[in-house]
């Protein structure tokens, strides 16, 4: 430790003292000395060889909140508060400096003491020296900067971020977040320059930006750049800094921040912003954009694609929006093969689809447009349970003279112009579409239509109705159940009772059949059949609530029929029943669910099968 200057005349002070002592210092001592115990701003305090105080100088007093009284006491007893201090006092046998805490409330609690024993030639103890000095304030001093480095040291520990100096190229000091964001031991992080912990691509930029810190001792400007962590996975980080002085050399501190999930999300929003997230293909937004962009280039003939997928409304209806989906991204898939990576493929709309060819004439547009129908009846043939049609038309721009938005508005009635003549092949395409599905669908299954159809079929020519009635009949078992394509089947399946919501989406069936088969040439003549079929004699069916003869003839055979073979077959929501008890219950619902005179008809015809 370092002794003050104001230290230095007490010791002269001690050797003189060796001189004089046992003598009292003030009666012996020249003026200026005398002046120099009075005056010195470090205590004094001497003592005899039995502990007594024989002297003290202001300063002690001051210091000890002592009085000229405590001369001649022993020091034991003025200092009885301090036992410590008596216990070093006896045992000071040679020169020393200790730094002792007084138990005191008074401010100056804190003392720097040095220890000077007064021995005789022949080495016995003659006395003690005591200088005392005031080290309260720089204690309480270094006790803040204890703190305050508790304090910084928790901060760093605890960090969110990475906090790195970097000097000549190496991590001289870097907190724990700096380990958790590279996944490196301490040691290793030591021991390899830091810009190695950098992505090659981004190293030479980063590498500019730190010499240029400490050349000009600027700050390093906030900047985002990958890094490769241990396991080798690659993170985004944005870091900024300042110049500081590290054990005096210069030195870039630095803060760093995980941004990788950021990235991600900016890049996903930027993906979004361009694509479509059902199929993948850029929007309608991007498209316009490129055809601005091409729009008087050097990449004409450009040629312009409108594509429209048949029937999604339908199918969408009918079988359900996820369905609808598989439709346009079986789409999206074909248009992608048939066009080049260099042509710009875009879905514009819910079912239209648009595609920019640069450098493509009339010709190569009208092979390209083949080549969408070719794979379109490839993919038709490995998924005939959802087959694709789309409607497509082309247009070319020969030279920049013709405005591209013309171009893409001439594709475009190319295209509907295409659908309308192809309207009622795919009407009746997806139809059969929906009854190849309907075919499949275990509610249908087991020879349940032909059951029903041989049953009706028996019962109208007892009734001796005419061909087109019997043909309705015949037509009506196969489509009946036509709007059951769009019923969930958790519902359609659903092993025990039905609730009030379940029911009612049930009862929508008959309408939902009613409106597809409106929209097939070959169907629509059967279309009231299959609204009508759940009607029952008294008025308590639906949707319509009619009853009587007002129900056609067709549709009252069936429902008798439909109800005596669903009761005598297996169903997911009960066991089936015998004929004979499916005949009472025929009985039973004579006159109200079912037309009294048919009944009594079938159970004729059931009684002669039985003889």
């Amino acid at each position: 430790m370092i002794i003050s200057v104001f230290v230095l005349p007490a010791f002269f002070l001690v050797l003189l003292i060796l001189e004089l002592f046992p003598c009292s210092l003030l009666k012996l001592a020249p003026k200026a000395l005398t002046t120099l115990f009075e005056k010195v701003p470090d205590g004094v305090l001497v003592l005899d060889k039995h502990l007594l105080i024989v002297d003290m100088n202001p300063a002690a007093r001051q210091i000890l909140s002592l009085n000229n009284d405590s001369i001649g006491k022993p020091v034991g007893e003025v200092l009885g508060s301090w036992p410590e201090l008596i216990r070093l006092l006896e045992k000071a046998l040679q020169c020393q400096r200790i730094e002792l805490r007084r138990n005191t409330p008074e401010p100056c609690c804190w003392l720097e003491l040095t220890f000077l024993p007064l021995q005789e030639d022949g080495g016995q103890l003659q006395g003690q020296i005591i200088i005392m000095r005031d080290i309260t304030a720089r204690k309480l001093a270094e006790r803040k900067l204890q703190q305050n480095e508790e304090r910084y040291r928790l901060l760093l520990e605890n960090a969110n971020e990475a906090i790195m100096v970097i000097q000549d190229g190496q991590l001289k000091f870097f907190n724990p977040m700096t380990m958790k964001l590279l996944g490196y031991t301490e040691e290793f992080v030591q021991s390899i320059p830091f810009l190695e912990f950098i992505h090659s691509k981004d190293r030479p930029f980063m590498a500019k930006k730190l010499a240029k810190v400490l050349d000009e001792k600027s700050e390093l400007e906030t900047n985002a750049f990958k890094i490769i962590t241990k396991s080798g996975k690659i993170k985004w980080v944005e870091a900024s800094g300042v110049f500081i002085e590290w054990e005096r050399q210069p030195a870039a501190l630095v803060f760093a921040n995980d941004i990788t999930q950021r990235k991600l999300n900016e890049e996903k929003l930027e993906y979004l912003s361009m694509h479509d997230p059902l199929t993948g293909l850029y929007n309608r937004a991007f498209f316009e954009e490129e055809m601005k962009r091409l729009s008087g280039s050097r990449e004409y003939p450009i040629t312009i694609i409108s594509a429209d997928v048949d029937g999604l409304k339908l199918i969408n209806d009918t079988m359900g929006h996820a369905k609808g989906d598989q439709l346009l991204q079986a789409c999206a898939g074909v248009l992608r093969k048939s066009l080049r990576s260099s042509d710009i493929l875009a879905r514009v709309g819910g079912d239209e689809f648009a595609a920019l060819l640069p450098r493509t004439d009339e010709k190569a547009g009208k092979e390209i447009v083949k080549r969408i129908g070719s794979y379109s009846e490839i993919h038709n043939q490995k998924h005939n349970d959802l087959p694709l049609s789309i409607s497509v038309g082309a247009a070319t721009a020969g030279n920049a003279e013709v405005p591209l938005h013309e171009v893409y508005i001439n594709a475009d009635y190319l295209m509907y112009s295409n659908k309308l003549r192809n309207k009622n092949k795919v009407r009746s395409y997806t139809i059969d579409m929906l009854l190849n599905a309907l075919a499949e669908r275990d509610f249908i299954a087991g020879g349940h239509a032909q059951r029903l159809s041989r049953m009706c079929l028996t019962i109208a020519e007892k009734l001796e109705l005419p061909k087109t009635q019997l043909i309705n009949l015949a037509m009506l078992a196969q489509v009946h159940d036509l709007g059951k394509i769009g019923v969930p089947d958790s519902i359609l399946f659903k092993e025990g009772t039905l609730t009030e919501e379940e029911w009612e989406i049930m009862r929508q069936h008959p309408e939902k059949g009613y409106r597809l088969a409106l929209t097939s040439p070959d169907l629509a003549e059967f279309a009231d059949l299959i609204l009508k079929h759940h009607e029952n004699w008294d008025g308590s069916g639906y949707p319509l609530g009619i009853k009587g003869k007002e129900i056609p003839i067709e549709c009252r055979i069936f429902a008798l029929v439909d109800a005596f073979d669903s009761m005598t077959t297996d169903r997911p929501y009960r066991k089936a029943i015998s004929e004979k008890e499916a005949l009472k219950e025929l009985k039973k619902y004579s006159g109200t669910r079912f037309d009294p005179e048919i009944v009594n008809l079938f159970l004729s015809i059931m009684q002669e099968q039985d003889r």
